[in-house]
């Protein structure tokens, strides 16, 4: 277990490293003056010049040179702002952050629910109507697109309904006098015994993470499915049949334990992707998230907030990949039992 772990952790640097030089070529290849669009266009030659200074955008530096500096502004001195905002964007960042982990975390708890509990119900009847409907709610799930789907939710819940918001995390008549403590409204109203801020950030939430949840779901539905169809057809689920345990402790306490492996996998996959690839569902209901900051700083040429939003995402897929590995190994004794073979194949 120990040399998986290592194999897995002395990836991380080089993966990390390819995502900064990713992130610096999206700064590097945005069109015009990157010191003239970060001061703004009513900003005075002296201010541009401290910019070309501060982020190494000079024609006589180098792009090695430029990239160090970059990754030292951003990361180390953490005194990087957005010139659009006056904000420094290392707190944009983590603010940002914290609304589309809130968004995600939401959407994948919405997503386990039903499709673990839709796909345990479809895979111990295969045949059934509840088989054909959570089949047909999984296909429906990944073929309709999210922009479409967001963008109907709106139309019916929030403006013909009214049921629920349309955009935001709070209240305006809230947000004016909210602080929050962790960046989550939905913990900070728990932990500030405010059931009003509560309230108002479940009210945001919900719509946003049922739309974002339904590619997960599907997925989620599916994989159950066949995994629970696979491990109810073996021996040690007939042998506990055959001793006369509850259909329903055979399934829950024996089968879906084995069947859980390839769906946790699955699962932190999604997870990955609703924290990076949220922006088409953040940008219709106007969430404030980091798939919306990216767009937005993508739409006004703002590449130092650019290059910071996409080397925060990229180290999210990073290390939520490193997790699930983690975590696969941990479940599943086959992986560890495969290295250690490996290993004695070679020496052999």
């Amino acid at each position: 277990m120990l040399v998986f772990l290592l194999k897995r952790i002395a990836m991380v640097p080089p993966m990390l490293f390819a995502v900064s030089v990713v992130a610096f070529l999206c700064l590097e290849l945005v069109p015009g003056d990157a010191a003239q669009m970060a001061a703004g266009q009513l900003q005075d030659p002296e201010t541009i010049a401290q910019i070309r200074e501060k982020w190494g955008l000079d024609e006589d530096t180098s792009p090695v040179e430029r990239y160090g500096m970059f990754l030292n502004n951003l990361l180390i001195q953490r005194d990087a702002r957005n010139f659009y905002t006056g904000e420094y964007i290392t707190e944009e960042l983590f603010e940002r952050f914290t609304a589309t982990a809130e968004l995600a975390l939401a959407a994948m708890l919405i997503a386990a629910l039903i499709g673990v509990n839709l796909g345990i119900a479809a895979g111990r009847r295969p045949g059934s109507g509840t088989s054909a409907a959570s089949l047909a709610l999984a296909y429906g799930g990944i073929s309709v697109p999210i922009f479409w789907l967001a963008i109907l939710s709106v139309g019916v819940f929030a403006v013909w309904l009214q049921v629920v918001p349309a955009s935001g995390r709070l209240d305006a008549s809230l947000l004016a006098d909210f602080d929050p403590i962790t960046g989550f409204y939905l913990l900070d109203g728990l932990l500030k015994a405010d059931m009003r801020i509560l309230g108002s950030a479940l009210h945001h939430l919900i719509l946003p993470a049922a739309v974002l949840a339904t590619i997960p779901t599907a997925i989620v539905v599916r994989l159950t499915r066949a995994s629970m169809i696979e491990e109810l057809q073996k021996d040690y689920v007939r042998t506990a049949r055959s001793k006369g345990l509850r259909e329903d402790r055979v399934v829950r306490g024996h089968a879906l334990k084995n069947a859980a492996i390839p769906i946790l996998t699955a699962t932190g996959a999604q997870f990955g992707y609703l924290l990076t690839g949220a922006v088409l569902t953040e940008t219709v209901f106007a969430w404030p998230g980091l798939g919306s900051y990216v767009v937005e700083a993508a739409k006004g040429q703002n590449g130092m907030a650019l290059m910071g939003g996409i080397l925060l995402l990229g180290t999210i897929v990073v290390f939520v990949n490193l997790l699930v590995d983690v975590l696969y190994a941990v479940l599943d004794p086959r992986v560890r039992a495969g290295q250690h073979s490996r290993r004695e194949g070679g020496t052999a």
